[in-house]
């Protein structure tokens, strides 16, 4: 039977993973929404878009850490001779509900508000209130969007939720398939997971791909972390040279990164002394409110967008779109930490009412 236990400075390379991949993502969509406001881009702002727009490849380190910490789970719920599949079932569910339904809920608010102001100063703020429907809701309270019904509103964000999602289902009924009590429920898992892989699209499947190779990660080998730590930059600075399309040789790539980071996950078994350090407090502050900052930043960013209108009437100077992308990550985390305090940390308590347990500790150990 495996040890599906974190070592102390695992848990600190995993907050800092966390916190820096969610970092990467807000840090593009808010130069995204900043180049509003030129047209054809300073040298200066082309230098820092280099270094900002890894978003994509922040998404990959995501699915790999949640295959890491998921994926040992569903083994232990799924396989073990104790196992609780109830447990994984109200893990998974008060994680991930406790801080979607309330960001669509908001979302959909912000949407409808900036829908209210209309497009101007050639922003176009209502587009995405048009995407704002309770089939749309529940879709994507169901995992459905970008298969069945479109992202909620503005919230863009929201393709690789449902791809997560899928991972959740489909590697518990992988499991099953070799570990259920009984035939039958073997054989339907079976025909379940087929059934599944014929219909969902092939995209879909190359993250759950992403999401199997954290798992890998529990299997420690002997490592220098500066190995991997190598590796994984190198992996992102070729996509960032032209191999960027994950559905041609660009895929390798990212394979590299989620590959790269389970390996550095890895590498970290059994070392000590960073743990208690700042480094350690920070990571672990800024990665325990990093869901909510995910699910929230779109919605926040394009109902400041739209209450300015839009920022095309601002000089389009190197100075202006810095100050814009400053004034939108610090509105984003602004954000990101208020639905934490007003959602997010309180998952744990539901958790614990529904298993009638203690409440688990907040971090990176509560995330699985």
């Amino acid at each position: 039977m495996a040890n599906f236990r974190i070592a102390a400075n695992q848990r600190v390379v995993l907050d800092a993973l966390r916190a820096g991949s969610a970092f990467a993502v807000v840090a593009n969509h808010c130069l995204i929404y900043a180049l509003t406001a030129e047209g054809d881009p300073h040298s200066s702002i082309r230098r820092f878009a280099f270094f900002t727009e890894f978003g994509h490849q922040a998404v990959v380190v995501f699915f790999a850490l949640s295959g890491f910490l998921v994926g040992a789970k569903s083994i232990e719920s799924f396989c073990w001779r104790d196992r609780s599949i109830s447990s994984y079932c109200i893990d998974r569910v008060t994680r991930i509900y406790t801080v979607l339904a309330p960001a669509l809920l908001i979302g959909g608010m912000l949407d409808c508000i900036s829908g209210w102001i209309g497009p101007t100063a050639g922003f176009d703020s209502g587009a995405a209130w048009k995407s704002i429907s309770l089939a749309a809701f529940f879709g994507n309270l169901s995992g459905l969007q970008g298969l069945l019904v479109p992202v909620f509103g503005s919230n863009a964000a929201l393709w690789s939720l449902s791809y997560e999602l899928w991972c959740y289902i489909l590697f518990p009924i992988a499991l099953l398939a070799f570990c259920g009590r009984s035939k039958s429920s073997r054989i339907a898992a079976v025909l379940f997971f087929v059934s599944a892989l014929a219909v969902l699209p092939t995209a879909l499947l190359k993250y759950c791909v992403f999401w199997l190779v954290g798992l890998s990660a529990w299997k420690p080998p002997r490592l220098n972390p500066l190995i991997p730590a190598s590796l994984l930059a190198i992996f992102l600075a070729a996509t960032k040279l032209g191999f960027s399309d994950i559905r041609t040789v660009g895929y390798g790539l990212y394979l590299g990164i989620a590959f790269s980071t389970a390996l550095l996950i890895a590498s970290f078994h059994g070392r000590e002394g960073i743990e208690s350090s700042l480094v350690a407090k920070c990571a672990g502050n800024l990665s325990a409110f990093s869901f909510s900052l995910y699910l929230i930043h779109y919605p926040v960013i394009h109902f400041f967008t739209s209450l300015i209108g839009g920022w095309s009437h601002f000089e389009p100077n190197p100075s202006a779109i810095f100050a814009i992308w400053a004034a939108l990550m610090v509105m984003s985390y602004v954000g990101g930490y208020a639905a934490f305090l007003a959602f997010e940390r309180r998952y744990h308590y539901l958790r614990g009412l529904l298993k009638r347990e203690p409440a688990p500790l907040l971090g990176v150990a509560a995330w699985r």
